[in-house]
């Protein structure tokens, strides 16, 4: 199976504090099990 990859612009920044850290926490569980071929897969795998 091959994968098709698409260019999927992200804002990606460090965890400097725990506020980042609770935040990345949230949108991770928002976005879990979204689709490995979907932007919020791409997403979920940067997290």
């Amino acid at each position: 199976m091959q994968r098709q990859f698409q260019y999927i612009t992200m804002k990606v920044k460090p965890i400097k504090s725990d506020k980042d850290y609770r935040n990345a926490l949230e949108r991770l569980e928002v976005i879990f099990d979204a689709p490995i071929d979907s932007k919020d897969g791409y997403e979920a795998e940067i997290l």
